[in-house]
């Protein structure tokens, strides 16, 4: 759950949008694989608009925002491999 607030925070408006996760402790059998589908495919579409907005960014601040480009392209790459994984079983 504290990964989730984090998220948030470094999201900002967009964190604000994620579905919380299942109560209780984390971990396998705790939520459907529906809903866990449905968190990637919202994180996905969440990281999609992340990385337009900081590619249109006006700053580079020092490197970093295209560093962070980098590093969200290479989340939303492992989001949609473990989401077609999934399909695939």
């Amino acid at each position: 759950m504290q990964e989730q607030a984090q998220l948030r925070l470094a999201l900002g408006k967009y964190g604000k949008n994620i579905p919380p996760a299942a109560p209780g402790k984390q971990g396998a059998g705790k939520e459907s694989q529906k809903t866990s589908n449905a968190q990637l495919n919202h994180a996905i579409k969440t990281i999609r608009s992340t990385i337009t907005e900081l590619a249109n960014a006006n700053h580079d601040y020092y490197g970093h925002r295209a560093a962070a480009v980098r590093d969200l392209e290479g989340t939303l790459q492992q989001l949609q491999v473990a989401l077609k994984f999934e399909k695939n079983k």
